[in-house]
Parts: structure tokens; sequence; C-alpha cells
């Protein structure tokens, strides 16, 4: 008697250690994104169109499946939260049927940041990666943090001042000691991005020298702890490409975990700082520009792998959204008018992470050519600059005040030697000119070009600023994956915009969104071919919504305002 093959759904809804490896295992999430954003999408084109009954039922369709999907890939202590879900959603799906118009419609919004939310925890199952068969760990400690990144941003926060940005991986080899099977293993000499072995790697630093003993054995614990709770995993983080935050970021996380020692419990509260932070974007997003917007934020946000969850977990990761959040906050004041304290957001941004400074291109060339022009600085120009600047200036002061000028000198050096490398995961127009075709890209350089200086002729003050930021972003820099979560801002332009219906813009933004899962499942284990399709899926959207924005002011003879919606 034959062995009776599993149906489609029991393949679908496996638990996690059914999968023989991560690779499947996030082949099958990837799907499961898809098919709860495409009705999520689906969702908010019926609120767009004045169908809040069946916006309501297709967004609590979704969330059902995503508590199902939820039940199946979370942890035992897990389920309960996912089957309260499931039962919620159906019995509001059924109240949904009953009630009136407005009332269907702030469930159908409340259910899309739900299935966000679901989905971008991996559905409950957070970092809980198969391998071989098996979980990456038996029990809840591995699930909710991200330990490769708390490795990198955990350590080199708290030890900044003896580690630098290149000891990390070479004192960790020498605190753990490893066996003589490990020297062999590869590991990244950060001072020069070269692969070496691990025995090479512990003989080329002075470690012993640049710690206190006192510090040295309170190092020594905080690594026995990250080598212990994340043992498969530990040797490969020494491959990784180290710790790379600014040293105002590197401040403000060691001032956080200054007093600690690293352990499940105090790792598990960091990991809350990126919630409350992704809390606050939505907020910020649905305060200024209307629960439409911030509900897409967050569904976005949740069903995209454009910024893969493995990479920088949410919950999970510290300290990562620092910058994102500070970007939202200044795009809300841009559009409540309040152009200094936008800038003093931005200019904060810029200090955590650098790349929020393409933000500033588009004032500082818009308000360089009014003073070419018109011999006068525009006033809302001059102090969204004039907000950065000073903000800028005085957060400067402060982490020099706080831990030196060398680390600013140490972080420049470090950034040059990653700006010359090129990893598999850049998404930008440097990365895409990596391919051939070189004439197009040109051509498409010249094209954003254009689009941007009609932007600041036709769009209004917001769109302008979000459109032509993440065109500077995109058009100037090749930055990693993950950091084009900010383009979440596209949400509220999707929702909002001036001149006509904005159902396309929401199709477009969507299909765009879910475009990047497809071709994940399409090459899962291809990295190279799936990031240049997010490359150019960026692209499109990028100019997708410039020209919508364009006509519509041209069509009008003035920008128009976006509304809150």
């Amino acid at each position: 008697m034959g062995i009776e093959e599993p149906s489609f759904l029991d393949a679908l809804f496996a638990p996690a250690h059914a999968f023989a490896s991560p690779l499947e295992f996030r082949a099958a999430l990837t799907a499961h994104r898809l098919v709860v954003g495409v009705v999520g999408f689906c969702a908010l084109v019926a609120l767009q169109i004045g169908r809040g009954r069946f916006a309501a039922a297709l967004s609590l369709c979704a969330t059902l499946y995503a508590a199902l999907a939820s039940a199946a890939y979370a942890g035992p202590s897990r389920v309960g939260a996912a089957v309260a879900i499931a039962t919620a959603a159906g019995l509001a799906t059924c109240l949904a049927a009953m009630t009136r118009d407005g009332m269907a419609r702030r469930i159908a919004l409340a259910g899309l940041v739900v299935v966000g939310c679901l989905a971008g925890t991996n559905f409950l199952n957070f970092h809980d990666w198969p391998l071989g068969g098996r979980a990456a760990r038996d029990g809840e400690a591995f699930g909710p943090i991200h330990y490769n990144d708390q490795f990198h941003y955990y350590l080199a926060a708290k030890y900044f001042k003896e580690l630098s940005y290149d000891g990390i991986y070479a004192c960790t080899v020498q605190a753990a000691g490893d066996q003589p099977s490990n020297l062999a293993r590869p590991a990244r000499d950060l001072r020069t991005n070269s692969i070496v072995t691990v025995g090479e790697l512990a003989r080329s630093w002075p470690c012993r020298e640049r710690f206190s003993p006192e510090r040295w054995r309170a190092f020594t614990k905080d690594a026995a702890f990250f080598r212990g709770a994340d043992e498969h995993a530990r040797l490969r983080y020494l491959t990784d490409f180290g710790y790379n935050a600014t040293p105002l970021q590197t401040a403000m996380n060691a001032l956080i975990v200054a007093r600690t020692e690293a352990g499940t419990a105090t790792l598990g509260m960091l990991a809350l700082i990126d919630v409350a932070l992704f809390a606050l974007c939505i907020v910020l997003i649905a305060r200024t520009f209307g629960p439409r917007a911030g509900a897409l934020a967050a569904l976005a946000w949740g069903v995209s792998v454009l910024w893969v969850y493995d990479h920088v977990g949410l919950p999970g990761s510290f300290g990562r959204l620092w910058w994102v959040a500070a970007v939202v906050a200044a795009t809300c004041l841009v559009h409540r008018e309040r152009p200094l304290w936008a800038g003093a957001a931005l200019g904060s941004a810029v200090l955590l992470r650098v790349l929020p400074g393409a933000f500033l291109v588009g004032p500082f060339a818009m308000a360089c050519w009014g003073l070419v022009r018109a011999r006068r600085w525009d006033p809302f120009l001059f102090k969204l600059l004039g907000g950065a600047a000073l903000a800028g200036a005085l957060l400067f002061l402060a982490t020099v005040a706080t831990v030196g000028f060398e680390p600013h000198v140490a972080f420049l050096a470090n950034a040059a030697k990653h700006a010359s490398g090129r990893l598999s995961n850049f998404i930008g127009l440097p990365a895409l000119t990596a391919y051939s075709y070189g004439p197009v890209w040109a051509a498409l350089g010249v094209g954003l070009i254009v689009l941007a200086a009609l932007l600041g002729r036709y769009a209004d003050a917001t769109s302008r600023f979000v459109l032509m930021g993440l065109i500077a972003l995109f058009g100037l820099t090749s930055t990693t994956n993950y950091d084009y979560v900010v383009l979440v801002l596209l949400a509220p332009l999707a929702v909002t915009r001036p001149g006509g219906s904005a159902v396309a813009d929401i199709a477009v933004f969507g299909a765009g969104i879910l475009a990047g899962n497809t071709a994940f499942m399409a090459a899962p284990g291809d990295e190279r071919l799936v990031y240049f399709v997010d490359g150019c899926i960026v692209l499109l959207l990028l100019v997708w919504f410039s020209a919508r924005f364009v006509m519509a002011g041209m069509s009008s003879g003035r920008p128009g305002r976006i509304e809150r919606r």
C-alpha cells in the first residue's frame, strides 16, 4: 500500500520543523505573504471605491488566513494567541456583514493592521528557522530575538571603546577560546573585509591589551551568552560584515546597555525598542494622513520581502529603526507645515544612518535654484535646511562630548571600506549599473533627474519631499535591501493623491510590493537575480508616483495638496 501524498493545504500549513531547509520555509512564508497581501490590497481598493462592507469581509478573510498560518508556524505558547485572533476575525466577519458602512470601514482597517503585524513577524514564527528537518531551537528563547543582529549591536555598542569597528570578531574568538576543530573555519577580518581562518583571526588582534581585566571578564561573559544561545549559527556570525552603526547610534545604544548583562530577558526588552518605533511610525502616518494611509503602511511593511525579515527582524533587532522613525516624523512635520522641526528630525536621521541625507538633496537643490533665479531663499526650505543643520551640529557636538572624535574618524574609514565592496543584496541605480545595458541605466538616471526637477515645480511640499528624497536615495546610493523599508512613505501618497481617484496608485503600489515576493518564489536561491528585480521594482514605483504627481500638478496649473484619508 503506497504512502499517501500530503494535500496542498497540509503542505502549505505544515509546521516549521517539517521543512528540510530555511530556504524552503522562507518560500512558504513568502507564499503566505503573497496571499494575504493580494487580499489586503484588494480590501483597500474596495475601501477607496466606497465598498466598506466588502472591504471588511476581505480584510477579515486575510486576518483569518494569517491567523491560521500563525497557528501552524508559531511555537506552542503562541498558538493560543493565533487561535484567539482567528476566532475574533471570524466573529468580526459576521459582525461586518450586519453593521453600518462606517463601522465596516473601521473593521477593515483594523484587520489590515493585524495582517501586517502577523506577516511582519513571520506569522508568529519569528526566527525559528528549520535546520535539516528540525526547529532552529527547542523552546522560546530563540524565536523573538534576532541573535545575529543583537550580537553585533549589543556587544559592539557596549564595548565600542575597546572593539571599535573592526575588533568584534577577533575578540569574540579570543574570549571563546575555540577548540582546535574550529580554528580552520572561515571568519572575516574586519580590517580588510577579507576571509581568513578563525585561528588567524584570533592571533591578529591584541584584545587583552585594549580591555581592562574587569571589562574583559564582562565581555567574555556577554560573548559566552551569545555562543550558548545560538551555537548552531555562532561561527556564521563571524563571516558577516561587522558593526556599522554611526557614532550617534552607538552612543545611544551604549547608554541603554551600559549597565546590563546579555541574557534572554535583556535582549527581549531591547527588541521591544524597534517594536515601539514601528508602532510610532504607523501612528504618525495614521494621525497625519489618515487611518487608511496608516493601514496601508502597516500592510506593506508586513507583507513585502523587499526588506526581508530574517535580515533585520521586527521584533528581534535592537535600534534598527531609529532613523526610519525620524524620517517618518520629518515627513509628517513637512505635511503639517512645521519645516524647522521637520529639518531637526531629518538632521537626527542623518546622524543616525547617513542615508537619510538623500532627503536633503532635493530641498538643497531647490533652495539654490530659488536663490539664483529670484535672489532670495524660500522661507520653508530655509527653515527645513536650517533645522537639519542645527540639529545635526548639536547632535554631533553631543556625540563628540560623549564618545570623543576618534569614533567619527573610524566610522568614515569603515564606511569607505564598505563602499568599495558590493553586496548581493544591494539595491540602487549604482548597483544596477554593475549589470550590462549601461546606456539604459544612464538614460534612466537622466530621466530620474528630469522627474525630480518636474516634482520641484509641480508637486506639493509633502510628495516632493518624499519622492525627491527616494529618487536621490535610489539614484545616488547602493544600500542594503532592508533600508528600503522607507518605501512605506509611498503609502500616504497612494491613498491621498490630488486630482483624481487613488485606486490605480494603490493597485500599482500593491503590485510593486508583492512583485518582489513573486520574484523570490520564482528564484529563491538566486539572490543576485532577486535583488536585481527588486531594484527594478523600486525604480518603477518611483517613476509611477513621480509621473502621477507631476501630471496632477500640470493639469491643475499648480501643486495640489494631498488630503487626510
